[in-house]
Parts: C-alpha cells; structure tokens; sequence
C-alpha cells in the first residue's frame, strides 16, 4: 500500500499545457522529479510524453488533453493519461500501469509560461516479479506544474 501512495505522489507531480498563444505548438515541462514534452495539435486537443523518476522508480507515460473553454488567460481542459511504471528495491522488483482521468486548468501568467493544475482518479496496478504479489487500487491525484512554451 505504501508503494501504491509513493506511486500517486509521483504520477501527481506531472506539468503540461496547451499554449496561450497560437504560434506556440510545443511546450517543454519541468515538474518534481521529471520532464514533459507537450504538442498542440489545434486550439482545443494537445498530447504529451512524460518521464518521471526518483531512487529506484521510473514512471514513463503519454496524456491526452481535450480544452473545452477559455477565459483570457485561462484555460479548461480534461483528459486521460496512461504511464508504465517500473520499480526496484531492497527487497523487491517489478513493474505495473497506471491510467487515469483528469480536469483542470492552465493559467497563462506570461505569453510563454503557465501554471496548471488538474485532479482525477488514477487506477494503479503494480507487481513484484520474485513473488507474484501485485498490488491494485484508486488513488485521486492532483497535478501541479510550470510550463515554458517555444
């Protein structure tokens, strides 16, 4: 269980956004304790790759985004996300999967720079490859983060 908290923080710290201005289609995302790389491929659908690690566990994944409405500077958006997950300790080793659905905004503080945050339910399977014990459950996870777009 205590993975399964460990993984949700983790997953919860991802950055993204969708860009303010039109000519900016790529946005590059720093969040604790990984990188983002985001593409906009029209003013309302954005995908993003994203890579996470810390110690012994890594978290590589894609988002979807679907932005539904905007208020100057402000953007509302809901989406999916699907990463892969694999972790080695001590004690144990494995891997497991990580989906979730998400809602949020992104506020335009500069032409080229954004804070977003977004919640939503993530399903986290995850097993141990010497035991064959896995581990399953629902965590909500809120995403905060800072984006730089070019």
């Amino acid at each position: 269980m205590r993975k399964i908290l460990f993984l949700s923080l983790m997953l919860s710290t991802g950055v993204s956004a969708a860009g303010y201005s039109a000519e900016h289609k790529m946005g590059l995302g720093l969040n604790y304790p990984g990188i983002s790389f985001k593409y906009l491929f029209s003013g309302a659908a954005a995908a993003e790759i994203r890579y996470q690690t810390t110690g012994n566990i890594h978290i590589g994944g894609v988002r979807a985004y679907y932005y539904f409405k905007q208020y100057d500077v402000l953007k509302l958006f809901a989406g999916g996300e699907l990463s892969y997950i694999y972790f080695k300790g001590d004690v144990s080793e494995g891997s497991g999967m990580a989906g979730a659905v998400l809602a949020g905004g992104e506020y335009f503080f500069r032409d080229q720079m954004s804070f977003q945050a977004d919640i939503g339910p993530a399903y986290i399977l995850l097993g141990d490859r010497d035991t064959e014990v896995s581990l399953a459950g629902i965590e909500i996870v809120l995403n905060l983060g800072v984006n730089y777009y070019c």
